[in-house]
């Protein structure tokens, strides 16, 4: 088959936050990719979306299919765009399809969805301007999050915080920095999982991936923060029956 890489090419721009390009993919990763999909018989184009007209590329070249890691480019729902792009030439592609990306990248619309449905996520609240009234009913110590952002970025030790001064500060560095809306919520401690699921016909629940902190115990930072995603933390995969 001919298969199209679809991928954010990692850039160097010191005008930008640190964090800025941390979900964008190495050189190493790409070719890596590239690598094991040739060693399949198949045929791989890479393509950047940093850097590439993607609705133009995918007009005048058909591809059998697209294996998709791209972000996308612009706003809250960039990483759809790439998804979206495939649907309307009906090609087919890897990955969470357009709808189910531009709602898991909006925080607080999947945190009302799943309260809507009774499954449990820890209360929170939406700042827009960062002058709002702290909604009462919330309990310190809260977190601080960009809204529209993944990879933990814009979340490092100092978003976890313990009164409304330490809240304010950082919800309004969140909005002057990313330009968007700013969740807080409560915070919790405990065991932090991930659970991989493949949908190809039948749902196929991977081994689940389980984030060991004791490395970070002297940082503070005890959460999936940016910092602790490179530096500090030890990943260790378990299978939890």
């Amino acid at each position: 088959m001919h298969i199209a890489l679809t991928h954010n090419l990692k850039e160097k721009d010191t005008t930008k936050p640190a964090d800025y390009f941390s979900e964008f993919d190495s050189p190493e990763t790409i070719n890596a990719i590239i690598s094991a999909i040739s060693r399949k018989g198949h045929k791989v184009s890479a393509v950047n979306v940093n850097s590439s007209d993607v609705f133009d590329y995918f007009k005048k070249n058909r591809v059998d299919m697209v294996f998709n890691i791209a972000e996308g480019k612009h706003g809250k729902f960039r990483e759809s765009e790439i998804p979206a792009i495939l649907d309307y030439f009906n090609i087919p592609y890897t990955g969470s399809n357009t709808f189910a990306l531009a709602l898991a990248l909006n925080k607080a619309l999947t945190k009302k969805i799943l309260k809507a449905e009774n499954i449990p996520t820890p209360n929170f609240q939406v700042f827009s301007r960062g002058d709002e009234e702290l909604d009462p009913s919330l309990t310190f110590p809260l977190i601080v999050k960009p809204n529209f952002e993944g990879s933990a970025k814009g979340i490092d030790k100092k978003n976890v915080v313990q009164n409304k001064v330490e809240l304010f500060k950082v919800v309004n560095e969140i909005i002057s920095l990313y330009k968007q809306d700013v969740l807080v919520e409560e915070f919790i401690v405990g065991t932090e999982l991930t659970v991989g699921i493949l949908e190809n016909g039948k749902s196929t629940v991977l081994p689940i991936l389980e984030i060991d902190f004791s490395s970070c115990l002297n940082s503070g930072e005890y959460f999936y923060s940016w910092t602790g995603q490179w530096v500090v933390l030890i990943f260790r995969a378990q299978i939890y029956v």
